[in-house]
């Protein structure tokens, strides 16, 4: 990407050029420094290194002069570069920190999702601390009617990228990353086999469920009730517990209108289960609840009833590790803890960037921890 001194100033301009004008606002000369201080940040420009002349720049960008050489006044007050009159500037940074490289997280995007923000936000934290600079983008969720948007992940693929870790993989997510043709992995959904995948990491309630149908068996329940806000969640669940033998009652909750994520799942349940305890069924041995939002408002439903758990109501719910619903007595839960997940996540990729295959078979799922409600 950068003229070194064996390295052609035509190649040097196709990498860092390509695609300038696209993507983020900023003047021509902002976004020129921009790219060439990212370049020198993840270590493809290094010290000694010469970029082009600015009249070489200008004629590549089709403008003035002045455009590449408010560019190059920028870095070189920042101490990055050193001008060098008709030889092109010269790369500084002997004392200047270097990254090893840099990692591109694509997150979904959303109004309520803290697993995907802490998750990202500890991996950041993990891989920054190895001395890679951490970049995310959020993966665009399409709307009806209109083409989903993907030009954040192009723009942020031009830059020099070692690694893209895709979090809960969407297929125009995917379509990018194999037309990038920058190595890739996937974590939290299913297993990916594509070119430029060089490893996944899925996610799955079935171990916490397996250890969920034992306890069960234990203490001698045979209805279990299944409930969520999603459909298939539900199903697939609630065919994991009738394979093991126990009656499964599935129950997909409302979602209420006219109100934003996380309140309207949580409402939604709260309508759902007020129905079912004032009907008093279905009569289960226990409540398995597949959301904490979903949780609150059955318990919210549970108190209006004169209910209490464990004394009427069986409880076990899913719950974010510090971030889970709230009860007088401690829920037996199936417990997500991102920080648990990120060292995985983190230390995968790190055997990866250093040069190890990356590891195989591993797999996200929560705990299961045993509380007072069940």
């Amino acid at each position: 990407m950068c003229t070194s001194r064996a390295t052609s100033a035509a190649k040097s301009l196709d990498g860092l050029l390509e695609g300038l004008g696209d993507g983020v606002h900023g003047t021509l000369s902002e976004k020129l420094a921009e790219r060439i201080r990212r370049a020198i940040a993840v270590g493809v420009c290094r010290p000694g290194d010469v970029l082009p002349t600015i009249r070489e720049f200008a004629s590549r960008l089709g403008t003035s002069i002045k455009v590449p050489e408010a560019a190059l006044r920028r870095l070189a007050d920042e101490g990055l570069v050193r001008s060098r009159p008709r030889l092109g500037s010269v790369v500084l940074g002997s004392e200047q920190f270097h990254w090893r490289g840099q990692v591109l997280i694509v997150a979904p995007s959303g109004n309520y999702v803290y697993l995907n923000a802490m998750i990202v936000g500890a991996l950041r934290a993990r891989l920054s601390a190895a001395g890679y600079l951490v970049t995310v983008v959020s993966s665009l969720r399409s709307v009806p009617g209109v083409s989903p948007d993907r030009r954040s992940l192009q723009y942020a693929l031009r830059d020099p990228v070692s690694l893209v870790v895709s979090m809960f993989e969407h297929e125009l997510v995917l379509d990018t990353l194999v037309e990038s043709g920058v190595p890739y992995v996937t974590v939290g959904g299913r297993t990916v086999r594509a070119k430029g995948c060089i490893g996944c990491i899925p996610s799955s309630l079935r171990p916490s469920v397996s250890a969920f149908v034992d306890q069960c068996a234990s203490r001698r329940v045979r209805r279990v009730a299944v409930a969520c806000q999603q459909r298939a969640r539900v199903g697939d669940v609630s065919r994991q517990i009738a394979a093991a033998g126990l009656e499964a009652v599935p129950i997909v909750t409302d979602v209420a209108k006219d109100f934003a994520r996380p309140e309207g799942v949580e409402r939604g349940a709260l309508a759902t289960f007020a129905r079912l305890f004032a009907t008093r069924g279905p009569k289960s041995d226990v409540y398995l609840i597949l959301d904490d939002f979903v949780c609150s408002g059955a318990v919210t439903a549970m108190l209006e009833a004169g209910l209490s758990s464990p004394r009427d109501v069986k409880i076990v719910t899913l719950s974010n590790k510090g971030y889970g619903p709230v009860y007088s007595k401690p829920f037996t839960r199936l417990e997500v803890d991102h920080e648990r997940f990120s060292r995985v996540i983190s230390e995968a990729v790190l055997e990866y960037l250093s040069g190890r295959v990356f590891p195989k078979g591993l797999q996200l799922s929560p705990d299961y921890v045993e509380g007072e409600t069940f």
